[in-house]
């Protein structure tokens, strides 16, 4: 009841000591939610090799990409308008393996570019460019090289997808309990003037104390009971920290209340 009377008191602190209390316990169950969906994130990053090519115009290019689609193998294909072949035709050249100057091509091309799926190996992606051969024929195409994936960008992703998957869940927990000690250090002064009060003229023993214990008993099973129906098992080692964190600011509250 003096835990919940200190709350009162002050509905808005109250309210926010509460919050960040279920917050602070619940980032060890909704982590690693949010974790997947960065890893999935991450995973969206990743792109296979992939190749530009300029197609007559005249050809039909929804029926082109539509069966380039249908290829294993294939994981997208864009159709490129002539404007968006015209504006981006530096960077097209570039990949082109052909010698074609800006101001000799003809702008009766339209552009398609046809992203691989992630890890197809090289005589699959050519056995596709040569069915785009066969399909348009050779004189109404010419194909760029294939833009392979660097090894970088694929370290990179790498570097990411392990530093979420190590770091991310104690890092969101530690913030969260960071956060949660600095206003319980604002909070607690309530809550101690009351048991201060209690045990000087209710003759009472460690009030402080065991008003800190049942609160926080309190709030750790109906949050923990909450996200464990919301989101399963927390993360033994982000609990156990919570669980430490809590008990160890309760430890400090052992001593006599005095008046602050």
């Amino acid at each position: 009841m003096n835990f919940f009377k200190s709350l009162l008191s002050n509905p808005i602190k109250g309210l926010t000591f509460i919050v960040l209390t279920f917050l602070f316990v619940g980032s060890s169950f909704y982590g690693t939610k949010i974790e997947k969906s960065l890893l999935k994130g991450v995973s969206k990053m990743e792109k296979g090799a992939s190749f530009f090519a300029l197609v007559d115009s005249r050809e039909n290019n929804q029926r082109i990409a539509r069966k380039l689609r249908d290829l294993p193998g294939v994981e997208k294909v864009s159709v490129l308008s002539k404007s968006d072949v015209s504006s981006s035709l530096d960077n097209l050249l570039k990949t082109l393996d052909v010698g074609i100057s800006k101001d000799l091509l003809d702008l009766s091309f339209s552009g398609l570019q046809i992203e691989f799926q992630k890890g197809l190996p090289s005589r699959s992606q050519n056995l596709i460019r040569s069915y785009l051969s066969r399909l348009v024929g050779t004189e109404k195409l010419t194909m760029g090289a294939v833009n392979k994936e660097s090894i970088g960008q694929k370290k990179k992703r790498g570097s990411i997808v392990n530093f979420i998957r190590i770091y991310f869940g104690p890092i969101l927990t530690g913030i969260m309990g960071f956060s949660w000690l600095v206003f319980f250090l604002f909070f607690r002064k309530s809550i101690l003037r009351d048991a201060y009060l209690a045990e000087q003229f209710q003759r009472r023993k460690s009030v402080g104390i065991k008003t800190l214990s049942v609160g926080f008993v309190t709030l750790f099973s109906i949050s923990s009971g909450i996200f464990i129906t919301l989101f399963g098992k927390p993360e033994i080692v982000q609990i156990l920290f919570v669980m430490t964190v809590l008990f160890m600011v309760t430890i400090v509250h052992m001593k006599k209340t005095e008046w602050e």
